[in-house]
């Protein structure tokens, strides 16, 4: 990595500058943003500036002022080099009798600063260049969304749970991973209007897992049924495992066995399946196979292949689950989008996030060509202030407009 010198780097092409903070980034944009005054004689409303707040478009804007303010007065003669010696030795080398008129010129016209938030400039455009991007004459902006967004996920919401879309045992289960409208929202609602958000791998149709999913909830329901109906018999597998020599006491021990038990009282005593304890797999036929001595004889119980029978039916609901619920998310990511969309299409309204989405798929779009250039020629030089920030939807906006 080389040390930026602001005053000697190209003006051509990409470039990213790496600052931490207080290490004078504001300085090298304003530096930079003069060389382009005075190199490029580039007028300020062709200059664009990005950044991601609006205090920080105000605050840049008054920095780049000044920084013209004062390369004037030094040209004037109305300040001291010991001020920007850095600044005071380019002018210096630079001794174009021009300068202190393009400055006066440029400070005259500082209200035609380019200088946006990322969805002021989305939104400028879109304004000016209605008919080139397909946005709304008339369309009203949204700085806040949030109630739009808890409305579509209240429709989406009844939808799938109110409806005879899912099973009563299905509706119960996914009642407690989104028991409200509320939690869809947080759980699908990030980016909900970025369409450079891709899911990796690709979802499987929630509807076609439904069927194995049913069926595995059902197998666990009989095999706790049955784990009940064995809930007498107890005492007669704590004894085995008590005093069977044929066990490894390293795992079958006092404490581990005790913990074991508990997770089966536990299960017995619930009126619905459950996740087991840890402990509980101690109780299946297959982890005491793993844990008899070797030349000995696996102790078996009846109870003992039912605790198998349940800790695999749960073992086979967690990974269809798991399945099924990833699946049904970007469902209903794509039906709350799509409602969403709706609504604000019916109300001829447009939100923040909407501004990047409108114009990116402009730019994308048949017309993006014509329109990127268009863009180009406006603004044919971007400083983009806190790129850490950038998105992809914003790198690919930029990325189009300046390739």
């Amino acid at each position: 990595m080389k040390a930026l010198d602001a005053f000697r780097v190209p003006l051509q092409g990409r470039l990213l500058i790496e600052a931490a903070a207080g290490t004078g980034k504001t300085w090298s944009i304003t530096s930079l943003y003069l060389r382009l005054v005075l190199e490029a004689r580039l007028p300020l409303e062709r200059i664009l500036v990005v950044t991601f707040t609006r205090a920080a478009t105000e605050e840049l804007g008054r920095r780049i002022r000044g920084r013209l303010a004062w390369a004037l007065a030094w040209l004037e003669g109305r300040v001291p080099r010991d001020e920007d010696p850095e600044l005071a030795d380019w002018l210096q080398a630079r001794a174009d009798p021009g300068d202190a008129d393009t400055l006066r010129a440029a400070l005259a016209s500082i209200d035609r600063a380019a200088v946006f938030t990322i969805h002021g400039y989305c939104q400028r455009v879109l304004q000016e260049l209605a008919l080139e991007t397909g946005a709304p004459f008339d369309a009203e902006f949204l700085e806040d969304e949030e109630a739009h967004k808890l409305r579509a996920a209240e429709d989406v919401w009844r939808l799938w749970f109110e409806g005879d879309r899912l099973s009563e045992a299905v509706q119960a289960w996914l009642l407690e991973k989104l028991p409200t409208p509320a939690h869809l929202l947080a759980a699908v609602g990030k980016r909900l209007n970025d369409p450079t958000v891709k899911v990796l791998p690709v979802a499987e149709d929630p509807v076609a897992l439904l069927p194995a999913f049913e069926a595995a909830l059902a197998e666990r329901a009989e095999a706790h049924a049955v784990l009940q109906a064995l809930a007498h018999r107890q005492d007669e597998v704590a004894a085995i495992l008590h005093d069977s020599p044929a066990l490894n006491r390293r795992t079958y021990n006092e404490s581990g066995v005790a913990k074991a038990l508990a997770a089966l009282e536990r299960l017995c005593r619930l009126e619905a399946p459950a996740e087991p304890d840890q402990k509980f797999e101690l109780l299946t036929p297959a982890r005491l196979a793993k844990g008899t001595k070797k030349g000995q004889t696996t102790p078996a119980h009846e109870l003992f292949d039912a605790c198998g029978r349940y800790h695999d039916s749960h073992q086979a609901v967690e990974e269809l689950g798991q399945r099924l619920q990833g699946a049904l998310l970007v469902a209903l990511r794509q039906a709350l989008q799509a409602t969403l969309a709706h609504a604000k299409r019916q109300a001829r309204q447009l939100a923040f996030d909407d501004l990047l989405v409108r114009l990116y798929q402009a730019l994308t779009g048949p017309g993006g060509d014509a329109l990127a250039a268009t863009l180009r020629r406006r603004h044919p030089v971007a400083l983009i202030d806190e790129f850490q920030d950038t998105d992809e939807i914003q790198w690919r906006i930029f990325d189009r407009i300046h390739p």
